[in-house]
Parts: structure tokens; sequence; C-alpha cells
């Protein structure tokens, strides 16, 4: 993802990625940390390798617990690394076709004109949640699976509510649904999904 031309990494202090096999680049789980300042990337670094200490004496020295990555997923890694364009490149194209059949039943992902959609979902917001649950009903029964990604808002979640509303939130997160997206999606399947949601909404 891009922001102003550049790799959204390039901001803040410290930047989160996850590798889960849902994501456009994957090593089937996992994830990673990419740090501004090098004091923070070698504490880190420590951190994950149980704490112990950085001249190689095998003693901990920090808190710290194992969670490097195994051989096998950074070699699922290694292999996404030659397709990801052509990955990216078919969810951009995916996500062209949804748009051109879909325009005026759903409302769309807005993107700001500073950054670039990456093709890693699709996205739709419906009139009402009972619409959406409409659609999800007709797909389910053509064997289309789909998620509701965004559901619930956090807020009314019980780790998270604290009583407080949040009603834009809560009314996207009740209407919003992710369509399928993925590299061997046909235009025939597209628009086999997509003249189910027409009919429906």
């Amino acid at each position: 993802m891009k922001y102003k031309g550049q790799s959204v990494l390039n901001y803040g202090d410290a930047s989160t990625l996850s590798f889960h096999a849902t994501k456009l680049f994957h090593c089937v789980e996992g994830g990673a940390i990419v740090f501004k300042h090098t004091e923070d990337y070698e504490y880190a670094k420590q951190i994950i390798n149980f704490g112990l200490d950085k001249f190689g004496q095998g003693m901990p020295e920090v808190p710290g617990l194992n969670a490097k990555m195994s051989e096998l997923h950074a070699a699922m890694g290694l292999a996404m690394l030659d397709d990801i364009d052509y990955i990216i490149a078919q969810g951009k194209a995916i996500i062209e076709q949804y748009e051109a059949q879909l325009k005026g039943f759903v409302v769309m992902q807005q993107w700001s004109d500073n950054s670039e959609n990456n093709g890693a979902y699709m996205p739709v917001i419906f009139e009402n949640e009972a619409q959406c649950l409409s659609v999800i009903e007709a797909l389910n029964k053509q064997d289309v699976y789909l998620r509701r990604y965004f559901y619930p808002s956090l807020n009314i979640s019980a780790p998270y509510n604290d009583g407080n509303a949040c009603p834009h939130s809560e009314s996207v997160a009740s209407r919003v649904l992710c369509l399928p997206l993925y590299v061997g999606l046909t235009e025939v399947d597209v628009a086999f999904i997509c003249n189910i949601i027409r009919s429906t909404v």
C-alpha cells in the first residue's frame, strides 16, 4: 500500500504487517514489524529470541519469547515474492469488474487521492443490514461464501464496550460485506456474483 507515492511502512516509528494466509503477500502465518530506529529493531530482535543477550552467551537479559518465523513459513513467503506483482494486478482487475457491474447498487470503498488500491479486499456497503443479510443468504444458497470482515463495530464487542456509542462505525459495520477476491476468480464468477447481488438488492 502506498501513500503519497511511497510505502506506508515509511511513516511512523514502527509498522506492523500480517503474513496470514488471507493477505496478498503471505507466509501462511506470522508477521513482521518494520522499525524506523535501529535501537528499537535491535530490542525487538532480542525479545523474539527468548530475550537472550546480544553477545551470544545464551543468557536471558530481558523478558522474551520465541517469535521467530519457521523455515517452512519463510519458504512460503519467498515463493510468494515471485508472483506478488501478478497477484496485485489480478486483484485490481477483479475490483474493476465488480465496480463496473455493481455501480449504483452498493456503495464502494473510496480511496484518498494520495493513496492507491492494492487489490487486497472488495468491501461494499448496502443500504441497510437487512439487505446485507439477504445478499449473504442468496449467495450462500449458490455456494458462494463471504465474510463480514468489519463486523461488528468494535465498540459494541464485549472486550471493548465501555458504553460509548459510535453511530457511524456501528452503521457501516452492520452494512459492509467483503466480496470474494482471489487469483483465479474469473470474469464469469464475478458476473455470477454480481447478478445475484443486483437481483437481491
